[in-house]
């Protein structure tokens, strides 16, 4: 699978917060929390709660209520601004990414996955996104080998970096920008 590699403290790279943005890792707490409280206040508007509040809450329903709805709503827009895109291949990565060296990594970039893969299409259509860091693609077909067929089975796409495992099934983009970041050009 993917090997540890120490996250980046060079916030120009951009490896938890592309282009400047809110660190998505925020997104999904903030919505749960938020959507949380919301519930709460809209249920303590039915009928009394029955778990104890502090006095806070009992004096300050208005205001907990908008802060929760208000919450679940900002971790939302944070996961979709994670999830704005540029045309694929075209261009800097998503986000205006950049390594802090340019030129290509590695030698062999191997994409396993077979026709009609979802998942696999989504692989490769990341992996065209930063064309510029990687060799071009080659793509293996596992339904022709009754070998890789028993190895990999449903664990496609499976991406191979100068032969080294390194990705199953989806790709995370962090871990992606920080292998690049960390491989020197060659």
């Amino acid at each position: 699978m993917s090997d540890p590699i120490p996250p980046d403290s060079d916030s120009r790279n951009g490896t938890e917060s592309a282009g400047g943005h809110l660190p998505h890792q925020l997104g999904l707490p903030l919505t749960l929390i938020g959507g949380a409280i919301a519930v709460l206040w809209m249920l303590d508007r039915i009928a009394p709660l029955p778990l104890p509040m502090p006095l806070a809450w009992h004096q300050y329903r208005a205001v907990w209520g908008g802060l929760g709805l208000a919450a679940a709503l900002f971790g939302l827009w944070i996961q979709r601004d994670r999830q704005a895109i540029g045309p694929t291949g075209s261009g800097p990565p998503r986000g205006g990414w950049r390594p802090r060296l340019p030129g290509l990594r590695f030698h062999r970039v191997v994409v396993y996955s077979r026709p009609g893969c979802h998942l696999c299409d989504d692989a490769k259509e990341l992996l065209a996104d930063y064309h510029e860091f990687l060799p071009e693609l080659e793509e293996i077909d596992i339904e022709g080998d009754e070998e890789l067929k028993a190895r990999y089975g449903l664990l496609i796409p499976v991406i191979e970096f100068d032969g080294r495992e390194r990705f199953r099934g989806r790709i995370d983009e962090a871990l992606l920008r920080r292998l690049i970041d960390a491989t020197p050009p060659r």
